[in-house]
């Protein structure tokens, strides 16, 4: 029996996995400040939308314009009023939702409070029934919420601090703790400030330090024991990535722990931050002890961090979900059969490969059926400009590198947009030359795309509040009630890659999981060219 656990304590620490790590170092991360603006609230937080950033105190709010740092408007319910200590926030639309809790008070009580940001006045909360902790950050992803609850000495073990997601309905549906080295950074507090930013991942911030932590979702805890032994020295806990494979051992696991991936010295003392909608890379934080808020630009060199949101190198087959959903293979990664093109297209590494000019890929096989879902990979050249058409016309999934073609300044245009009518919610694309995942979902008249397991855009073309973008897709010449096309990848003139091309037709019984969504705000300058083209459009449809 003994042996068994000994053997297993073995395989941990051979994985380094129970003996305290070393602080990670900034694993290419880089911080830089741009300015700061003087804020009277800048004692907790900051939220920060398309125009203006939002500073939080305890029961008070402030609202600022982005650009002068003027501030605009505000919100104060009063020391003795029935919100005490509003923790980070986050806006979504036109709403600002807050962290909110009545720390040091016990029992613990959590809501997530919801203000108006054209009014600044209070529309709603949502209510923790029974939280795990003192709520100090929320941030949507995907449709899912991700929380924060912590916990503090000298009331409670910071050790209980977990970050718990939830749906669209509060509904609760995983949970992770921090790792232990972590917590100790913490000093008897907890994280502050969370969000997902560039490259997907989860940075955090505790409470004093001015660093900003970099953590993925790793790995888990096991419980395990030798069946039949009895109680005493029959159990052993130990951290790894995935289930031991010792079939003396009964084990299970217990709970999940966010790996501790990078550390990037920044300029504010922690406390809650945001990241910018429109300059994805830009971090929004405070300085309690000047009263500030920090804008700082964070970026990633050449060296990377391990991160579970990699795409694999790669991919072959179809997964045993995708075979239950009724997936079918269109690229067997050798060869083009069910496909045409001229001559300018090969086959590399697996992958389809746009070499010269000359034209787009297309699938002959089969046409797209109505409802369908759509999975593929693609990678870009520098400045290359691409997309997938999957329904008749100007029907486009945009293929893009955002940060060098001149496309990526309007977010309509951008990568995982549907091309020059609908923004992305963000950009989830990674570094050229790493491959980003795909997905196209239609169902009716509902639209969804998909970039690195995010659900970008989702709308109903038919929903009144659209009606702008949709006629920017009909000046363009795209027919939304039209079915039947051919697939297509784009050859626009520069190297692209695609591969792991896996359709299937989506079932009518099948009821589609529904997201939050909200556009990418379209910044001035590239409205006003925006509109220049539409106005040349117009104009050539006018001609004879």
């Amino acid at each position: 029996m003994k042996q068994s656990l000994q053997l297993f304590a073995l395989l941990c620490f051979l994985c380094g996995e129970s003996l305290p790590a070393a602080i990670p170092g900034a694993g290419g991360w880089r911080h830089e400040e741009l300015r700061r603006f003087k804020a009277a609230e800048a004692n907790q937080g900051v939220a920060v939308d398309a125009e203006f950033f939002y500073v939080i105190d305890n029961h008070a709010l402030g609202k600022y314009r982005k650009d002068t740092g003027a501030r605009v408007g505000g919100w104060d319910g009063g020391k003795a009023g029935r919100l005490q200590h509003l923790n980070a926030g986050v806006v979504i639309a036109d709403r600002l939702y807050c962290a909110h809790s009545n720390f040091p008070k016990l029992p613990a009580e959590s809501s997530v409070e919801i203000w108006d940001t054209a009014t600044m006045q209070s529309v709603g909360q949502h209510r923790f029934e029974q939280p795990p902790g003192s709520l100090t950050w929320a941030v949507p992803r995907g449709g899912e919420w991700f929380a924060c609850f912590a916990h503090y000495r000298p009331l409670s073990d910071p050790a209980r601090a977990q970050v718990v997601k939830f749906d669209a309905q509060w509904q609760r549906l995983a949970s992770w703790s921090f790792p232990a080295d972590l917590i100790q950074r913490f000093a008897g507090s907890s994280a502050s400030g969370g969000g997902f930013g560039p490259g997907g991942a989860l940075f955090v911030t505790g409470h004093d330090a001015r660093e900003l932590y970099v953590l993925g979702f790793g790995s888990s805890t096991f419980q395990c024991r030798v069946p039949g032994a009895g109680a005493e020295d029959s159990t052993l806990e130990c951290r790894a990535t995935a289930m031991p494979e010792d079939s003396t051992l009964e084990c299970r696991a217990t709970r999940a722990v966010l790996e501790w991936q990078a550390t990037i010295p920044i300029s504010a003392e922690g406390q809650a931050f945001a990241w910018d909608p429109v300059e994805t890379n830009l971090l929004y934080s405070i300085s309690r002890p000047r009263r500030e808020v920090i804008v700082s630009r964070i970026t990633r060199g050449a060296a990377t961090i391990p991160s579970a949101a990699v795409a694999p190198a790669a991919p072959s087959g179809l997964s045993a979900e995708e075979k239950r959903l009724g997936f079918e293979s269109l690229a067997d990664g050798q060869g083009f059969t069910g496909w045409e093109h001229k001559g300018n297209w090969v086959v590399a590494d697996g992958a389809f490969h746009r070499k010269d000019k000359g034209g787009d890929l297309t699938y002959t096989a089969r046409k797209i059926p109505d409802d369908f879902e759509l999975r593929f990979e693609w990678k870009v050249a520098k400045g290359c400009n691409s997309g997938v058409y999957y329904r008749p016309g100007q029907y486009e999934y945009q293929v893009l590198d955002n940060v060098n073609s001149p496309y990526g300044e309007n977010p309509r245009q951008a990568a995982a947009s549907l091309f020059f009518c609908m923004a992305p919610a963000r950009d989830a694309t990674r570094p050229i030359a790493e491959w980003n995942e795909g997905r196209i979902v239609a169902q009716g008249t509902v639209i969804q795309h998909w970039l690195n397991g995010e659900a970008v855009i989702d709308f109903d073309y038919t929903d009144p509040r659209w009606a702008k973008e949709i006629e920017l897709l009909r000046i363009r010449g795209a027919n939304l009630a039209a079915r039947g096309a051919l697939l297509r990848l784009q050859d626009h003139g520069a190297d692209v890659w695609f591969r792991h091309l896996r359709l299937r037709t989506i079932p009518a019984d099948e009821k589609l999981a529904r997201f939050l969504f909200t556009p990418m705000p379209i910044p001035a300058e590239a409205m006003r060219k925006e509109q220049a083209r539409i106005e040349q459009m117009l104009k050539a449809k006018k001609k004879p």
